[in-house]
């Protein structure tokens, strides 16, 4: 299964250690997943999700412009179904760059976050995690 879209970051806002900045723009993602049956009744489903934000500007409260680079790919396995044995956790990390447009030290985005898989299949985010800009 693939599944492609995009969302919108505008008005989004991150609070880095040098710059508070404000983003506008859209990005893409891309999942591909996979669904497989096991001998014993389980399913078991593995992925990646990929972000690109190559259409993501900032500008930051000191009047800088960023040009956010990088794109995230994500990585996810999971059991589910009547045979599981419970609850399945998964953690993510997401990293990218905001380059100031007149040159100079990018900022460093970094966030994790958790979501929970139940045995019925349903996928909850629950901890959005730390975020760091610096």
């Amino acid at each position: 299964m693939v599944v492609k879209g995009s969302g919108d970051l505008t008005g989004s806002i991150l609070d880095c250690s040098t710059d508070t900045v404000t983003l506008s723009g859209t990005y893409r993602y891309t999942e591909t997943g996979f669904v497989n049956q096991l001998p014993d009744g389980r399913w078991f489903s593995h992925g990646t999700l990929s972000f690109n934000l190559k259409g993501v500007v900032g500008t930051g409260a000191s009047g800088t412009s960023y040009r956010v680079m990088g794109a995230t790919h994500l990585g996810y396995s999971f059991f589910f179904g009547s045979a599981s044995p419970g609850i399945d956790v998964e953690h993510s990390t997401e990293t990218w760059n905001l380059a100031p447009s007149g040159g100079g030290k990018p900022l460093n985005f970094r966030e994790n976050f958790g979501f929970v898989v139940t045995p019925s299949g349903s996928t909850t985010l629950v901890d959005h995690g730390s975020s760091d800009c610096s």
